[in-house]
């Protein structure tokens, strides 16, 4: 039974090795799956100035090529740290990931297709500028012609008004100067101290 536990541990142990060196994958790559060419691998594995290998690509983990990448980390190996070698199949593997992640990647926009979104917005807001513009020109010519209906009642109102405070007027001034026909005016008398 100790046999047993030993060998359900050791298993254990090597199935968490290889999902901590295949990136935290479930299940191991296939090779046939990836389609990558001898030469995108020797390309990726052929590392530039301040890049990272295909293996911190895929695992993420420390910084390439120093105590704290991966122990696969194929930079480690010419920084003089201890490394563990990689198979041709491990080579190939790591690098069919990273040319998978690459290509599910979302294409990056040229610069072009930047500034035609960019005057395509542009031009979009200021057809909503125009239509906000012409929808406020609108209610202000609406506002308008009322206040123009209001100022013409009000003036047609004080012509009214005017019109009949003269007729009252001349009602008035027709009744201070009206003279009956049978009207005779009294007749002139010298006083009598001035006679004498």
């Amino acid at each position: 039974p100790q046999k047993k536990k030993m060998k359900k541990a050791e298993a254990a142990a090597r199935e968490k090795k290889e999902k901590k060196e295949g990136g935290g994958s479930k299940r191991k790559i296939d090779l046939a799956d990836l389609c990558v060419t001898e030469e995108e691998m020797r390309n990726l594995f052929d590392l530039q100035p301040n890049a990272r290998c295909p293996v911190c690509k895929v695992q993420k983990k420390g910084s390439c090529g120093t105590d704290t990448s991966p122990a696969r980390c194929y930079r480690r190996q010419f920084n003089g740290l201890p490394f563990t070698p990689l198979s041709h199949d491990d080579m190939m593997r790591f690098a069919g990931m990273v040319l998978k992640r690459k290509s599910q990647r979302t294409p990056k926009k040229s610069k072009e297709e930047i500034r035609r979104q960019k005057l395509d917005k542009h031009i979009s807001n200021k057809f909503a500028d125009a239509e906000k513009a012409a929808a406020k020109a609108q209610a202000a010519a609406a506002q308008a012609t009322l206040l123009e209906e209001v100022v013409r009642a009000m003036e047609g109102r004080e012509a009214e008004i005017r019109r009949s405070e003269q007729e009252q007027n001349d009602l008035r001034e027709r009744k201070a100067r009206f003279v009956s026909s049978d009207y005779k005016p009294p007749s002139l008398q010298i006083p009598k101290h001035i006679l004498s």
